[in-house]
């Protein structure tokens, strides 16, 4: 593939936090971005849970890697990863 053909990387920098997490998950951006809901993504399961604040419990989740992406008109506009203890 041509650079040209290459899709670039647009997605903003979000941080969460604590990390490794075990009751409440927070997200962070030293930039403004416009989203509209948060998904989590558990890669060995499958399951993925959709939540609409930046203040996520993470109580029920099972102990394991987790994909957040941050969602704006359902494009992915950031990304990141936690571990839940």
């Amino acid at each position: 593939l041509q650079d040209s053909t290459l899709e670039k990387n647009t997605l903003s920098k979000i941080s969460v936090y604590p990390n490794p997490c075990q009751n409440f998950l927070y997200l962070s951006s030293t930039s403004p971005i416009d989203w509209s809901s948060v998904v989590i993504y558990n890669p060995m399961t499958g399951r993925k849970k959709t939540y609409l604040t930046s203040e996520i419990d993470v109580r029920e989740l099972p102990e394991g890697f987790y994909i957040v992406s941050l969602l704006e008109m359902n494009r992915i506009v950031a990304r990141t990863t936690f571990l839940k203890k």
